[in-house]
């Protein structure tokens, strides 16, 4: 599970975060999507009604082995904004079965829960995006007897009584001949994923993390791999999961592939239309065997282009066009070339996130050109958003200067003076809208 920053969200009972930035040893940087290590298997039963309950109990079942295991700050970390998505989404953060697990758990522990005031403070974000210590290498035999006796929910059996793929299974397929034939684009993904395993707080998940680095880096280690170039790198705003081919024969449904467990409200994969428990087979013509094919196929496609995504819900299979946005910015990426107010500016007077405007992305909102600053993300609460700017918005003028990218946009409100309401002309649904926007509220950098 992912508390350290306003990304994250719940992913199920064996999550590791690669939602917020990681560096490697060679220089990339990670922010495709979050990833969960045991995959929680969704399909359509025969008989719906018992379906459902037998779902249900499960993952109740495996989100109660979570939040026992976490500290009351973990659990009720981001609570108000948690309610409030499931409210409009009952099937955000986990769905039902997630959040009853949490208010369990919140009695037992007898936990405070926040005061949404102090959650949402712009404090609270901040403070909780500190980058995570680098995760510390075991040697994989020192987790036998955990192996021998791990959780409830890894073992063979899951929480809910059906039959599932154990923790000594998945550690037996972490062998070097698992990654042999496999491309350095998704070996090297295939390693970022072990980091991230191995700095989980689940000793579970760090062992089969310890067991997938090695494996990884014994064939890595092999090739004349290439410097990972990560400029390209796409996030599809989803937590998604392995598939269990265990799991999914007993619940008929597809065994390769990636499952779709959290979908991020208001990102890419809500707007494309994705769901809690979709499958994804294919990106484009490219079939997705497992997790890591999907962050390697999503990763290769630059910000605003469009992944066609074959995706499998409830028995048969559509197509969904999905928007790749854009991974966090290297904390390396603010250059000596660029100004130094601007930036600074940037992220002081709008709360919010802007990227260039690709040319694949202006053709699919009707823009001529690849012009324009299009807005990302817009922090909750934010100027921006009380602006009346929204995600998917292109910024074409500021006060009647056209703007071309996200640079000329920060140029104009850094020069913007206090308290005034500059003209702002975006594109929203094929057409041109103006909005009033104080650029310079005069809060401190």
């Amino acid at each position: 599970m992912k508390n350290n920053s306003t990304n994250g969200f719940i992913a199920g009972s064996r999550a590791v975060a690669l939602g917020a930035t990681f560096a490697l040893s060679s220089g990339c940087v990670l922010d495709p999507v979050s990833l969960i290590t045991d995959p929680i298997m969704y399909a359509a039963a025969p008989d719906p009604a018992q379906y459902q309950a037998e779902l249900d109990t499960e993952l109740k079942n495996t989100f109660l082995a979570q939040y026992r295991g976490e500290t009351c700050a973990q659990i009720t970390a981001f609570w108000p904004e948690r309610m409030a998505s499931v409210a409009k989404n009952p099937d955000s953060w986990g769905g039902r079965p997630a959040l009853e697990a949490a208010q369990q758990v919140i009695r037992e522990k007898q936990c405070p829960l926040p005061d949404a005031a102090v959650a949402t403070t712009p404090s609270a974000p901040a403070a909780a995006a500190a980058p995570a210590a680098a995760p510390i290498e075991r040697d994989p035999a020192s987790f036998a007897a955990l192996i021998a006796n791990p959780g409830p929910a890894w073992g063979p059996v899951s929480p809910g009584g059906g039959a599932q793929t154990s923790l000594a299974q998945s550690v037996a397929e972490e062998r070097p001949s698992a990654y042999q034939g496999r491309s350095c684009d998704y070996l090297q993904q295939a390693l970022a994923v072990s980091r991230a395993m191995e700095a989980n707080t689940m000793p579970e998940a760090q062992a089969l993390g310890a067991y997938k680095r090695v494996a990884v880096r014994q064939v890595l280690d092999s090739r004349d791999c290439p410097e990972w170039n990560s400029s390209g790198l796409g996030r599809s705003g989803a937590s998604i999961s392995p598939m269990d081919p265990i799991k999914a024969s007993r619940l008929n449904m597809p065994t390769q592939g990636t499952s779709m467990e959290v979908i991020k409200p208001g990102g890419p994969a809500e707007r494309a239309g994705l769901k809690f428990a979709d499958v994804v087979v294919a990106v484009g013509t490219t079939p997705v065997n497992d997790h890591i094919d999907y962050l390697v196929a999503i990763g290769a496609m630059p910000t605003g282009s469009i992944a066609q995504l074959k995706v499998w819900r409830r028995g048969s299979f559509l197509y969904l066009p999905l928007v790749v946005g854009p991974p966090l910015p290297s904390p390396a990426s603010n250059t000596a070339k660029a100004k130094p107010a601007q930036p600074a500016a940037a992220a002081r007077l709008l709360d919010m996130q802007l990227a260039p405007l690709s040319a694949d992305y202006a053709k699919a909102v009707g823009l001529p050109e690849a012009k324009g600053a299009w807005v990302v993300e817009t922090s909750k609460g934010g100027q921006a958003e009380r602006a009346g700017l929204k995600a998917l918005d292109v910024i074409l003028e500021v006060s009647g200067q056209d703007v071309t990218s996200p640079a000329d946009f920060a140029e104009v409100a850094a020069k913007t003076r206090k308290g005034y309401g500059a003209a702002v002309v975006v594109w929203r649904a094929q057409a041109r809208k103006e909005l009033k926007v104080v650029l310079n509220d005069g809060s401190p950098q």
